[in-house]
């Protein structure tokens, strides 16, 4: 037992060292144990779940008053577009065996996640070396080199050039960020034949339909950061997004998907999905249904079915609050 205290003291400080700052019952000390079968099945209905939400949340933009109008013009200037991959982590609970999806995460919280998961696992499994000596785990930062290398392959045509990426970062944004997106490139050096570089958007622009910082013209850009997440002035990157829409540059995440990073997105999905709307299949449906909690969105004289029951969602929340959780659509409480 005490070697244990000790190990547990040991991945404390190393969190703290890391910059990530938890409780001491925040981090369960025991791995989830899944069939592989179970949880290909999850990545099967999650991704169907990321496409319902990216033709919801575009069908309801114009009530988003959180995206300043000129974000919403860059948006809809994007969703002519042909669609790019939806890069996103879904913050999931499990309930009875079967996750539900809390929150969507889009594009910059994915090289977070999977960068503090890998980190967090790695340790744990370290602790409990001999339990789990058979079990894999998921390699997320071998995952994304892969991701960045298909995305290469499918997306661009002159594959007999030297093969050049940036991951777009802003200015003024926290070193441990910073020092995130600078091991991200460092692994996609190592690990392929791409020249990843990191480089604020600042100090790039457009080049006869191409992305480039005067030195190197990049193939692919991944921006590491939302429009709505910068806290510097964002004109000369909106600027940049709307000369680059139809360039040879691809851009990950898919800009379009700015509009999904809000929990409003689940609330959508699940109205629609209990509702006698025809935007999705019953078989989609049912998958929303089994992924996402009972989620609405507060509004006046709004009727509800709660535990088979038909309610007013106001007087529904008043009367029955120790059931239900208030989240904001943007952010955090």
């Amino acid at each position: 037992m005490s070697n244990m205290i000790t190990q547990y003291e040991n991945f404390r400080t190393s969190l703290d060292s890391l910059g990530a700052y938890f409780s001491d019952d925040d981090i369960a000390l025991n791995f989830l144990d899944i069939q592989s079968t179970k949880l290909k099945k999850w990545q099967k209905d999650i991704a169907q779940i990321l496409k319902m939400a990216r033709v919801i949340s575009h069908a309801n933009i114009d009530k988003r008053n959180d995206l300043s109008h000129s974000h919403q013009e860059i948006i809809k200037l994007y969703k002519e577009s042909p669609n790019l991959p939806f890069i996103a982590r879904p913050d999931m609970i499990i309930k009875n065996g079967q996750p539900k999806i809390i929150e969507l995460n889009y594009d910059s919280s994915a090289i977070e996640g999977f960068y503090e998961i890998d980190y967090i696992q790695t340790l744990l499994l370290q602790m409990q070396e001999e339990k789990y000596s058979n079990y894999k785990l998921m390699d997320g930062k071998n995952s994304f080199v892969e991701f960045v290398k298909e995305s290469f392959k499918i997306y661009i045509s002159d594959s007999d050039s030297s093969k050049k990426m940036a991951i777009m970062i802003y200015a003024d944004m926290n070193q441990y960020d910073k020092d995130i997106a600078q091991e991200t490139a460092s692994w996609i050096n190592q690990n392929s034949d791409i020249k990843c570089f990191i480089r604020s958007h600042e100090t790039l622009w457009d080049n006869n339909g191409v992305v480039t910082d005067g030195e190197n013209e990049f193939q692919l850009l991944y921006m590491y950061s939302t429009l709505k997440d910068m806290p510097s002035k964002t004109k000369h990157l909106e600027e940049l997004l709307v000369k680059i829409h139809n360039s040879k540059t691809i851009i990950l995440s898919d800009i379009k998907d700015i509009v999904v990073d809000c929990k409003l997105s689940l609330a959508y999905l699940y109205e629609v999905a209990n509702s006698h709307e025809f935007v999705f299949s019953d078989v989609e449906k049912n998958i929303i249904c089994e992924y996402v909690p009972w989620t609405f969105v507060i509004s006046k004289n709004k009727k509800v079915i709660y535990n088979n029951e038909a309610y007013d969602l106001i007087e529904l929340l008043t009367s029955k609050q120790e059931q239900f959780v208030l989240k904001k659509a943007i952010r955090f409480m």
